[in-house]
Formats: C-alpha cells, structure tokens, sequence
C-alpha cells in the first residue's frame, strides 16, 4: 500500500540545508506551475478526474490541494516575516479554496510573492 499512498516515495527532509540547496529548493518551487501546467494540458475531464489510487484524490484535486497550499504557505510566511509571536496556529486542511478561485493560484500574484519573499530572505535580492 506504501507505493500506492507514496508514489515516488516519501518525502526526505534535509535538516539544515546549505545555502546552495536552499537556492535549488526555491528554483525548483518557481518551476512548479509551468511543469504543472505541462502536466495536465490537454488532459480531458475523465483524466483530470481519476483518482491516483484506490480511494485517492482525483488529479484535479491534487492541482487544487497543491494551488491551497502554496497560498498558504504564502501567507504563513509573510506573517513569519510580519509577526514575532503567531503561537503556531495550525492549518485547517479541511477547508477549500472554491475550485474556480484555486483554478490559477499557482500562477497568480501569491507564487511569484511567494518565490520574491524566498529569495529576498536567502540571497538579499531576487534573482
């Protein structure tokens, strides 16, 4: 069941990444949304709406999850950024954005903010 629930394998953090990795890591985050969108063009609805496993998110569900979490992951660290004392609050991971509003989020203004806040904090400046 693990290679059906992980299929390319779960996720090895990398604990105190060099600065060099910290670099690839937000290159391979800007990437993102065109390799999405390469993805997924041209699939049709039956596609888009086959789930990855038995009893599994659809792809079109996994495209919304991914554009919720990159607005989520924009906002908690611009409160990072803003805020000394957020007391940690937790996601609501049972809470979604409208589909029709998470459609684009990953090309909208919160990743490319997302992507300027990550570089500014690494390097100093963008790019």
């Amino acid at each position: 069941m693990d290679t059906l629930r992980y299929p390319i394998g779960q996720f090895p953090a990398v604990q105190g990444p060099t600065g060099e990795q910290r670099k690839q890591f937000i290159e391979s985050i800007a990437e993102m949304p065109e390799k999405l969108r390469q993805a997924v063009e041209g699939l049709g609805l039956e596609q888009l709406n086959t789930p990855y496993r038995p009893g599994g998110w659809t792809l079109k569900q996994v495209v919304h999850h991914l554009a919720d979490a990159e607005m989520n992951a924009y906002i908690r660290f611009k409160r990072g950024l803003l805020h000394s004392n957020l007391g940690g609050r937790a996601l609501d991971r049972h809470r979604s954005v409208p589909e029709r509003q998470s459609r684009c989020q990953s090309e909208s203004r919160g990743h490319s903010s997302s992507i300027h806040l990550a570089y500014t904090r690494t390097h100093g400046s963008h790019r």
